[in-house]
């Protein structure tokens, strides 16, 4: 019994960072009336970035999403207006094909230049967790994620 909490503890708490996911996928089929298949690789590719600005750059992680989301703004804005537009309004698919190319194209780009070996950002936050019992402990880096998720449902 002792053993499954700290799966199902973990998996609750990842559930708000994919629920986090979700919402922009959510908006974007709601507002644009879009499936983007390449949500999930522009998630990645930020989160590459933020490893390259953290990692590379020496650049705080906190610090580290001050630069980070003008970038991907300006990466999403370009994507959106060079691509995304062109096509829209045509009918469901050249929408779609936009971005299954845009997603292929991000990663086979980020498996030539990461390789596809597992990568993190070590910081403080990320290597906290606080002991509820000696079979279950709470990573401080899912809980943060989780009512960040928390926050944004509620702020929408």
């Amino acid at each position: 019994m002792f053993e499954l909490a700290q799966p199902v503890l973990n998996g609750i708490l990842l559930g708000g960072l994919y629920a986090l996911i979700a919402i922009g996928m959510s908006m974007m089929f709601g507002i644009v009336k879009l499936v983007n298949l390449a949500h999930g690789d522009m998630m990645i590719l930020s989160s590459y970035l933020a490893m390259v600005f953290s990692t590379w750059l020496g650049i705080n992680p906190f610090v580290v999403l001050v630069l980070t989301m003008p970038a991907m703004f300006v990466v999403g804005y370009v994507f959106q207006g060079a691509l995304i537009n062109r096509v829209l309004g045509k009918a469901m698919e050249p929408p779609l094909l936009v971005a299954f190319g845009v997603s292929i194209i991000l990663q086979n780009f980020l498996l030539m230049v990461f390789t596809p070996d597992a990568r993190s950002i070590i910081t403080s936050l990320s290597t906290q967790s606080i002991v509820v019992t000696e079979y279950l402990s709470i990573s401080v880096l899912y809980l943060v994620n989780f009512f960040t998720g928390l926050l944004v449902i509620v702020l929408l």
